[in-house]
């Protein structure tokens, strides 16, 4: 299971707020995801809170059945509800995250206000350019996103990591596929070990002779 804050009420339930659920709660609230903070703070404002919260793991669940599980489990307990949903927001990432090509291209700026749609759909592009599937992209956080990036970034300046990009374009493109029709990736071509590295004349030479 994915890093989450777990919170008891009817049963053991998690709170996560990943891109798909921010996404949604950009659309739902007046005046968009980034003014939630801002908003009064009432009764319904904070079954929102909590259903939008919860939907990752439970996408059935509707507000009236979060209502109702809030009457009956959590009446008094509107405060730390909040408490706990607004700090699930920060480990989150969801304040002061940079934007993502920014942090790829290693000119972050240290966390700017960004209109909430364009920081997910960055996140989705930097996701791509990194060969991330969309739908891991959408089920992950802002703070594990830009760990990722940060990863990939730095490998992206490793000599090894080049090497292997360029050669399996070029074996991809001369349509010299895997056995099974899988295209060549970077890491096919890194050795895993230093005794890999070796390679005689003629090995060299079936390789060329292959393209």
């Amino acid at each position: 299971m994915a890093r989450n804050t777990p919170i008891m009420l009817d049963r053991l339930r998690h709170l996560r707020y990943p891109l798909s659920t921010v996404w949604d709660m950009d659309f739902l609230v007046v005046g968009g995801f980034s003014a939630l903070l801002m908003k009064n703070i009432d009764r319904q404002f904070i079954t929102f809170l909590l259903w939008s919260g919860l939907k990752w793991e439970d996408p059935a669940l509707t507000i009236p059945e979060t209502e109702k599980i809030i009457d009956e489990y959590a009446k008094d307990k509107n405060g730390e509800i909040l408490t706990i949903c607004t700090r699930e927001l920060f480990e989150c990432g969801w304040y002061n995250s940079p934007d993502p090509e920014q942090a790829r291209t290693h000119h972050g700026d240290g966390g700017r206000a960004i209109p909430t749609r364009d920081l997910i759909l960055s996140f989705e592009r930097a996701g791509q350019y990194y060969r991330m599937p969309r739908e891991e992209v959408w089920t992950a956080t802002p703070k594990e996103l830009n760990s990722f990036i940060e990863v990939q970034a730095q490998r992206d300046k490793e000599p090894l990591f080049r090497m292997g990009m360029i050669c399996a374009a070029i074996f991809n493109t001369s349509m010299l596929k895997k056995a099974g029709g899988d295209e060549w990736r970077w890491d096919d071509f890194i050795p895993k070990t230093l005794d890999d590295i070796r390679q005689t004349p003629e090995e060299m030479s079936r390789v060329l002779g292959g393209l």
